[in-house]
């Protein structure tokens, strides 16, 4: 007799969907179990079937596998294949052998419900053999793509609101989940206010805009997506579409034939936070493109590809579109339908003068697949239609896994375009981290590992470097040991030739171990060593090395207690107010130079500092979250990066305050430390 197969649903579309999945399931004699992560989760679904999780993401992995051994499971399934926890869920799938699949909207649109053995795009187990998917194409039927079902527009709005304000409100009944999402959803959400009306001209004007561009020797559209989009973030090598569209911009500038036009036309959702208008303006006048490149936002995008004598796009599914419409597309992430004999599969800069129109046979033989394999009819909102989607996916989980996947996703050297899965701050080819012992300097480290960078690692405790350095290898990286201690003297470090990054995030932490004594003056002298000699000089000698080259970036890790000192550890606080100085003072003598100088200042982080903190901890968070936050703020260009937000302005409120009222609520946060405080 067979085992019983028990499905984990870990997060799913903030909808009804994963109830009448799990229903679907159940009417086929699966088990389910739901899982949630945050208040948004629990809303849609709480009660018999679910159950919580509160912790943070380094624990994640021990708590999924506990609860894949606890209850007999079989089988993940998750909506969105790029979250953390999901990323780490199919990696534990994978491992224990279990069935993992990943739904999402669908590549066809609309009525389509992509899911997929693994993931999609990097991670899509799908052939990328053109023959083997004719082959499996040969005796299925043509799909139907009229629309089934009405739009849902207002349902999925309501929705994402609903869980994403939840989430933040009640972020203190989940301290363990962390957004990740780059805008604030209160400030984004009321973006969109101004953003429909200015959308609503936009659109009346688009028309007239098509028609002026027809005339001529045509034109060439590139097509944007959501900045918020995993596709942008994880599944192409840029840090956000500034890089794409000043790749698309400077390329059209040299290689596109005179007279032709560039079209760039804005996502229908995209939220306005990010002016795309002046970017493109300030773009078109460095390169000469003035009168040839224009902002397209709103109306119908069939027009357009129509008319199209090319389409430029990350990996959007707009790109799906363009092919149907027999127009030549170039992908410049990683996309589904990203085959030769589809896509252009040369250079950026011959797509403008030599690209083909898709091979039509292919492309028939591509969505006949997509149909009958890798997409369920339905939606995730509607009741009809999520119930007709939750029963066509839990038919599909019931059927063997078809031969048109591969075991395994392309290897990450065989991608096409060099994209690398992940690929953040391409620019950083070599990058050292001096504290990569340390939690955060060890987060960062696994956070920029990726194919096609080398990692310098460095720190006091040779066995975690060992172990972190096996980690990074196994991401794709190339790394360097280098034992280091910042409070000695020794030879110069990192060997070699100046990074293109430098991340100084050693340091010590030491404060009072009782009350009514002051702190420890062996434990003082070596944090001072660590947090602000050691440290400077380090920052200072590489900052000469990287002026000679004329470029380069340092990174400070600083903390939020030079802002506030810390009462019960004011050697620390020194150290860190120390480090603020030098910063800026660094950043004054590099400027000009083609150096940056960034300075980082986290407020309370687990690492074994926390753990010999005997006191409250506000706002406490996971050094992954803290990379995160970091690497953002470094995409960004920001010069000064602190966090979290919450206990950044309530520093700024106390200092408004008089100072006996200061020293007063100082109390209530008053703490020691246990004998061993350090972390280098």
């Amino acid at each position: 007799m067979s085992t019983p197969r028990r499905v984990l649903i870990l997060q799913a579309p903030p909808s009804g969907f994963a109830r009448d999945l799990a229903a679907a399931l159940q009417g086929k004699g699966f088990g389910c179990l739901k899982v949630n992560f945050s208040l948004g989760d629990w809303l849609f679904w709480h009660g018999p079937g679910t159950i919580g999780y509160r912790g943070g993401l380094p624990e994640w992995e021990g708590a999924l596998r506990r609860l894949i051994a606890d209850h007999a499971i079989t089988d993940l399934l998750y909506f969105a294949d790029c979250t953390p926890c999901h990323r780490i869920a199919r990696r534990v799938g994978e491992d224990l052998g279990l069935r993992v699949t990943a739904f999402e909207y669908g590549y066809l649109r609309p009525d389509w419900i992509v899911a997929e053995p693994g993931g999609q795009s990097a991670f899509s187990c799908l052939t990328r053999d053109p023959d083997r998917l004719k082959a499996a194409a040969r005796d299925l039927p043509l799909p139907d793509l009229a629309r089934l079902y009405p739009p849902f527009g207002a349902a999925e709005a309501r929705g994402d609101v609903i869980y994403h304000l939840a989430n933040y409100v009640g972020a203190p009944l989940y301290p363990g989940f962390r957004r990740d999402r780059r805008f604030n959803p209160v400030i984004e959400y009321l973006s969109y206010l101004p953003r429909r009306l200015r959308g609503r001209r936009a659109a009346a004007a688009a028309p007239g805009q098509l028609h002026c561009l027809r005339a001529g020797q045509g034109f060439f559209l590139c097509l944007m997506q959501m900045e918020n989009d995993y596709q942008i973030r994880m599944n192409a090598p840029f840090a956000g579409q500034a890089d794409y569209l000043e790749e698309v911009l400077t390329s059209f500038a040299a290689h596109a034939p005179g007279g032709t036009q560039l079209a760039v036309r804005l996502h229908p959702q995209d939220n306005g936070l990010i002016g795309w208008g002046r970017l493109l303006r300030r773009l078109s006048r460095r390169l000469g493109l003035e009168e040839r490149v224009h902002l397209v936002d709103g109306g119908p995008l069939e027009p357009w590809l129509e008319a199209a004598r090319g389409v430029v796009t990350v990996n959007s599914t707009a790109g799906l579109a363009a092919l149907l419409a027999g127009r030549p597309t170039i992908c410049r992430g990683v996309a589904i339908y990203d085959l030769p004999g589809l896509c252009h599969q040369g250079p950026l800069e011959d797509f403008w003068r030599a690209s083909a129109p898709p091979d039509p046979e292919l492309l028939e033989a591509l969505v006949k697949v997509l149909a009958a394999h890798v997409h369920v009819r339905g939606d995730f909102y509607g009741a009809q239609a999520r119930r007709d989607g939750a029963e066509a996916l839990a038919r599909r989980l019931a059927a063997p896994v078809p031969a048109v996947f591969d075991p395994a996703p392309p290897a990450a050297d065989s991608l096409p375009k060099g994209v690398s899965r992940p690929r953040r701050l391409p620019d950083l080819g070599r990058v050292a981290v001096s504290g990569a012992s340390g939690a955060i300097g060890g987060a960062l480290a696994r956070a920029l590992a990726e194919p096609g960078r080398t990692l310098v690692l460095g720190g006091r405790r040779a066995s975690v470097l060992e172990a972190l350095a096996q980690d990074c290898r196994a991401r794709g990286a190339r790394v360097q040991v280098v034992p280091q201690d910042l409070a000695q003297p020794g030879p110069d470090w990192p060997p070699g030739p100046p990074p293109d990054l430098l991340i100084c995030a050693a340091g010590c932490f030491a404060g009072r171990h009782h009350r009514d004594r002051a702190e420890p003056e062996a434990a003082l002298r070596d944090m001072i060593a660590v947090n602000l000699s050691g440290t400077l000089a380090l920052a200072g000698r590489v900052a000469q090395a990287m002026r000679a080259r004329g470029r380069g970036q340092i990174l400070l890790l600083g903390s939020l207690a030079a802002l506030g000192p810390l009462p019960d550890a004011p050697g620390y606080s020194a150290s860190k107010a120390g480090i603020a100085a030098f910063a800026r003072a660094l950043r004054a003598d590099l400027a000009g130079s083609g150096v940056r100088v960034v300075l980082v200042q986290p407020g309370h982080v687990a690492s074994a500092q926390t753990a010999c903190h005997r006191g409250p901890l506000p706002f406490l968070m996971t050094p992954e979250a803290a990379a995160e936050r970091i690497l953002k703020g470094l995409e960004a260009g920001r010069p000064r990066i602190d966090f979290p937000r919450r206990a950044l302005w309530l520093l700024r409120l106390a200092a408004l305050l008089p100072w006996r009222l200061r020293v007063r609520a100082e109390r209530g946060q008053a703490f020691t430390v246990a004998e061993e405080g350090t972390e280098p």
